[in-house]
């Protein structure tokens, strides 16, 4: 791809963005917005760029596409074929453009720069909006370099999105591979004008599609994260230890891998959550429920995790749990709960987790080389659940059929258990008490809050990232 010729991304992009506080943005609301645009504008593997005002709020997905897809696919192909920037009242899109100097010198007009020329349509509409300028490629050093004196109308929030790292580049001398300090020092004056809110949202090798911040250290004269300094380096990918220390934990925490459990030994348990393949294969509506499936360490692709959950059929699960028994299948183990009597004569609940717990033979069997995912509908009751003076309390439980058993292990849950209906309501205190509580048994801080809050779409939160033995959870895992 030839990318010669004059670039002014910086300077348009000053004069056209009000340069003053920009919030940072939500890392799963810019992933759900650049999936949609890539797999809706994606032009024969050229480079394209888009601008698009999205609203401040995150929407779920049916509602982004009705922002984010044009009014007319026809004048669109046939705007981009003939060179045409395509102007719409919320979009605009735009392929480079061939031209020749008055010398007969052939250059090219990028694709960035005629979006950034063509933002009066958003700029009439950009109250509450995010201006969400999109890249196929990164943007070239000249592209950061060099400038005009064009001036649009000022944008207030908004953040830039490239797929490939712009990594070689090809003239009339021949073509040439950028070096690494080239491409960092593009982002770094890039940032200079985008503050933090650059990103790269891509689909590396036989991974799912995710958003990586490239900036997570507020200092100014910062690299990018690993990811950017070379195009083709996989985020979070297994055995990529130094990787994963320098995107999950060095500042960076879980922004890099929200949603994909980037969890333990340089792992990734990819998309089994995210995807929702557990929430999907085992949902029973308006029911609590509990399984436990061993997810592969070392996914080659997602092909092999979708075959974790192939031979489930939820019929037959739920067949065995109306019995009033647990589900126990040769990779997950699913229960409900269920009211028993005690040898005293009393009446009691079983809670699901805890039948879960009790039955992991089958699980342990075929643990080499996989993890343990211990998955629930509500998180943990504080009266039972993790209660250490409770007789069926799951956490004596986890330390004898779990913690000595499976090199790596996680607790999910999907909602956060208030108390039970028309019973005493637990506190935010009471909860993160039972949350501490959880954590004492759970290696490497692994428990998660895996939702759709609000339905803006589905994420995963880690819910302890302080250290501290003492430290609270995050909201998230606490609020409703």
């Amino acid at each position: 791809m030839k990318m010669a010729g004059v670039c002014w991304i910086s300077v348009l992009l000053a004069v056209s963005l009000f340069i003053g506080d920009c919030a940072t943005m939500d890392l799963d609301y810019v992933t759900r917005i650049a999936e949609l645009i890539q797999k809706s504008y994606e032009y024969n593997d050229m480079q394209f760029s888009v601008a698009v005002n999205i609203p401040e709020v995150p929407m779920n997905t049916e509602e982004l596409e009705k922002v984010i897809l044009p009014v007319n696919w026809v004048t669109l192909n046939e705007d981009l074929n003939k060179w045409i920037v395509y102007i719409d009242k919320n979009i605009v899109v735009a392929v480079p453009l061939k031209q020749t100097t008055n010398n007969g010198k052939p250059y090219k007009i990028h694709a960035e720069i005629r979006v950034l020329v063509n933002l009066d349509n958003l700029a009439n509409t950009r109250e509450g909006k995010i201006l969400f300028l999109y890249s196929w490629y990164s943007p070239c050093d000249r592209c950061t370099k060099e400038g005009d004196q064009r001036s649009k109308q000022t944008m207030e929030s908004y953040a830039f999105v490239f797929n490939r790292v712009y990594d070689w580049m090809r003239s009339s001398e021949g073509s040439k591979v950028i070096p690494e300090p080239t491409i960092i020092n593009t982002l770094r004056d890039l940032r200079t004008i985008i503050k933090d809110n650059i990103f790269r949202c891509y689909k590396p090798k036989n991974r799912a599609f995710l958003c990586v911040k490239c900036f997570v250290d507020a200092s100014l004269d910062a690299d990018p994260v690993a990811a950017y300094g070379w195009p083709v380096l996989d985020i979070c990918a297994a055995g990529s230890q130094s990787v994963y220390w320098r995107l999950c934990d060095d500042g960076y925490k879980w922004l890099a891998c929200v949603g994909y459990l980037c969890c333990w030994q340089s792992v990734c348990l990819l998309e089994t959550v995210r995807r929702r393949w557990i929430y999907v294969t085992y949902l029973i509506p308006n029911r609590h429920f509990s399984v436990a499936v061993n997810i592969p360490e070392d996914p080659k692709n997602l092909e092999e995790l979708r075959k974790v959950f192939y031979n489930i059929y939820l019929p037959d699960v739920k067949k065995v749990l109306n019995q009033g028994q647990v589900y126990i299948g040769s990779n997950a183990v699913v229960a409900v709960p269920q009211k028993k009597v005690s040898q005293n004569g009393k009446t009691y609940t079983d809670h699901a987790e805890a039948q879960v717990l009790d039955n992991l033979d089958n699980l342990y069997n075929t643990r080499q080389g996989n993890i343990l995912v211990l998955y629930s509908w509500l998180s943990p009751c504080g009266e039972k659940c993790t209660n250490i003076n409770n007789r069926n309390n799951i956490l004596k439980k986890i330390l004898k059929n779990v913690l000595n058993k499976w090199k790596s292990y996680a607790f999910v849950f999907h909602t956060v258990f208030t108390g039970p209906r028309g019973g005493k309501q637990a506190t935010e205190a009471d909860i993160k008490w039972t949350l501490r509580k959880l954590r004492q048994v759970i290696v490497d801080d692994n428990i998660f809050r895996c939702y759709n809050p609000n339905n803006t779409g589905f994420r995963c939160v880690k819910c302890f990232v302080d250290a501290s033995k003492t430290a609270d959870p995050v909201a998230a895992c606490v609020k409703k």
